[in-house]
């Protein structure tokens, strides 16, 4: 990690950046439906423990992009399916989101594209995009 922040403050030199070139973009996934508080218990050093709901549920991926300075992006809503249904808004309070849609709800090559074309704001004032590893 060290590393990483060494060689991040070498290209923030090198480059002249400022916070307000700095952004942090995630892609992230939210299950719909009836959500509960649960106490879930697993094993001492295991990442991640998965539990059973007794629903289906579905899921939603958003990509979010924000700046050191707090200015972002308008997120990408990924929904599963071919279409958006207006019925999923309130008509008086519709969200200003970049809606997308996949099969399985997930980032696909299509939607990184129209993601794209959001980056190239970066490129238009000079930002440095980095990334780091999951």
């Amino acid at each position: 990690m060290r590393e990483f922040f060494n060689r991040f403050d070498m290209v923030q030199a090198r480059y002249g950046n400022q916070q307000e070139d700095m952004w942090n973009v995630d892609e992230h996934g939210i299950a719909l439906g009836v959500c509960v508080n649960t106490c879930v218990i697993g094993k001492v050093g295991k990442k991640r423990t998965y539990i059973q709901s007794p629903e289906t549920c579905e899921w939603v991926s958003i990509i979010e992009t924000i700046s050191a300075t707090s200015k972002y992006i308008r997120p990408i809503v990924i929904f599963k399916g071919q279409n958006v249904q207006t019925s999923w808004f309130e008509e008086d309070n519709l969200p200003n989101w970049l809606i997308a849609m996949s099969g399985k709800g997930w980032t696909t090559n299509e939607i990184g594209i129209q993601w794209k074309k959001w980056v190239e704001l970066c490129n238009d004032n000079y930002v440095v995009l980095v990334g780091l590893p999951d």
